[in-house]
């Protein structure tokens, strides 16, 4: 082999090295589960916070959609669409989800989710922790947690994805405590 091919074969490999190491490192520091959680006080009595949060046929009420106009979402409910065990599919081309209603107490609502994109299937949990105060309004904790997989671990570091889901949770409080709220007459 010429040398001048040797040097530019090494060049090329080195470059490489290079290039590939802090992706490589990047993933490798990346947790393989996350957890986000926003808090908010709605101007709405618990019980009408509840009943939007354990009916998934509200869920699209409140909930942030970031949704493409070429790709609309297909719904399919469970009958009943309310309460333990209730669940609610949305089926996209980009991909689709399945959330089942898995505790309802007074005071916690939790669903769990199994999701398929491109980029893999992950599973998930949302939880509602709700306290009336003294003044009427509810305390909300919303919670979301799951798994990252190989890929995704590497696209949640590269698109800063947690700020963006922490700011579409802080919406969807904003959009339940509306929904939640009687309409003055």
């Amino acid at each position: 082999m010429p040398l001048w091919l040797k040097i530019t074969l090494s060049t090329i490999g080195g470059l490489l090295v290079m290039a590939t190491l802090p992706v490589a490192v990047v993933w490798l520091v990346q947790p393989d589960h996350f957890r986000i959680t926003r808090t908010r006080t709605l101007a709405a009595p618990k019980q009408a916070v509840h009943a939007q949060l354990v009916d998934l046929r509200r869920f699209d009420a409140w909930q942030v959609k970031n949704e493409d106009p070429t790709d609309p979402p297909t719904l399919t409910f469970s009958a009943p669409p309310r309460g333990r065990g209730a669940w609610l599919e949305r089926k996209q081309r980009s991909g689709s989800y399945r959330l089942t209603v898995s505790v309802v107490t007074d005071d916690r609502i939790e669903l769990s989710g199994v999701g398929e994109t491109r980029m893999g299937t992950g599973r998930s949990t949302v939880t509602f922790v709700l306290h009336q105060t003294s003044a009427g309004s509810t305390d909300v904790e919303y919670s979301l947690e799951g798994e990252l997989n190989a890929v995704t671990r590497l696209f949640w570091a590269a698109a800063h994805v947690e700020p963006r889901i922490g700011f579409d949770m802080e919406a969807a409080l904003m959009n339940l405590e509306r929904a939640s709220t009687p309409a003055e007459p």
